[in-house]
């Protein structure tokens, strides 16, 4: 089965990538990207169990509608009324955010080192690992996103601003990544990175190749920090990578074969946690469905693809719906920042790293206030806000 499901997935990257032409689009980032890692599957000599039938069926209801989806959508032409009204890049306005960048960067890396304990990555990762994370932390963390748009938009207009303010802002803003100790984070600085330079026409093989060497630095760097793996074992490093990319699959797998339950919580509450969380906040006390704990297969792993919350909501239907409703999402995400609407050229890099990590979990809807908080702070970095009071 994996052969066939291999190839197809081979095909629909090919078809993406002849019929959008560009490695970006959402349907090359998914078909590609579980191709890659079927491959790996395949051609690895790794420890992990035999994939069933029943995981190749649900993710053929994914990828499949996910790219016809958004091939689709991707054909048609979208207006928004934003492409109207953003202004031109306003350089002197810039510069005014940028000693505040500095700023927040030191205050950000103080605050997570005081509240830690010391500047340790086990340590500063601790601070948002905690269920009640302090609200100064939390503050610092709502801000981060508008530090990633502010950085994304200076890489974006890098002529303009100059390449040594460029780089100070994006090692300060890879710097934080890191302290959170979460290898997603600095991941997804450098993939939004690859996307705007690619969109200038500028991404070159030698860019590639250096940030290949920087994530794999920094991966080990995390991963040895953290303390949270054996690395003395003859197998440590293959091992480390099967279970980072590989072992979410039979994960998931196991789930379907109910040989590892998650509480569903309420309704829904596996897609929609957001609302849920909203909800609560106001005095409701819905359960929200469980993300899950570490499971043996038998390497040990505790994520389970982002065919999690779809399939704890609703079974292969709702894999199947929420695909085509995520795949018409990310087609109109596409079309509008390749019609040159600079803040969703903005937005899409903030975002598309989430196309890369479907072996994890789901990062749209799952994540919908991060969503939310990227694309208020696109819209206030390009075209600002304006108030007026009329009699």
């Amino acid at each position: 089965m994996i052969d066939i499901v291999l190839i197809t997935y081979i095909l629909l990257f090919i078809i993406s990538f002849i019929l959008m032409k560009d490695i970006f689009h959402p349907s090359a980032i998914v078909s590609g990207m579980w191709a890659f890692l079927l491959l790996l599957y395949k051609v690895c000599d790794h420890p992990l169990w035999n994939l069933s039938d029943k995981f190749f069926l649900a993710l053929n209801l994914w990828v499949i509608p996910f790219v016809f989806c958004c091939l689709i959508v991707s054909k048609q032409k979208w207006h928004f009324e934003c492409s109207k009204k953003c202004r031109p890049f306003n350089l002197k306005r810039y510069n005014h955010y940028f000693p505040v960048a500095l700023i927040y960067s030191i205050v950000f890396v103080l605050a997570f080192a005081l509240y830690g304990g010391s500047f340790s990555i086990v340590d500063t990762k601790s601070v948002i690992s905690k269920e009640n994370i302090p609200l100064t932390i939390t503050l610092l963390l709502y801000l981060n996103t508008l530090m990633t748009v502010y950085v994304f938009y200076g890489v974006l207009n890098h002529e303009k601003v100059g390449m040594t303010k460029v780089w100070i802002i994006f090692l300060f803003l890879l710097f934080m990544s890191v302290f959170k100790g979460n290898k997603t984070s600095f991941l997804s600085v450098f993939i939004g990175l690859f996307f705007i330079l690619k969109n200038k026409g500028q991404l070159r093989v030698k860019y590639i190749w250096g940030g290949v060497t920087a994530l794999t630095v920094l991966l080990i760097w995390i991963s040895v920090g953290r303390s949270d793996y054996n690395w003395e074992k003859d197998s440590a490093v293959m091992d480390f990578l099967y279970i980072y990319f590989l072992s979410p699959l039979p994960s998931f797998d196991m789930i379907l074969h109910h040989e590892w339950n998650l509480n569903p919580g309420s309704p829904m509450s596996a897609t929609f946690s957001f609302f849920y969380k909203i909800f609560n906040v106001f005095g409701a006390n819905y359960e929200i469905a469980e993300l899950g704990d570490w499971v043996s297969v038998p390497l040990p792993n505790n994520v389970f693809t982002t065919l999690r919350p779809f399939y704890i909501d609703g079974g292969f239907v709702w894999i199947t719906v929420m695909a085509c409703v995520l795949g018409t999402i990310w087609g109109i995400l596409y079309t509008l920042q390749k019609q040159g609407n600079v803040v969703f050229t903005v937005f899409y890099a903030t975002m598309v790293s989430s196309l890369f990590f479907q072996s994890f979990d789901d990062y749209f809807f799952r994540d919908l206030s991060i969503v939310i908080q990227y694309y208020f702070f696109s819209v206030f970095m390009v075209r600002g806000f304006k108030m007026s009071i009329s009699r």
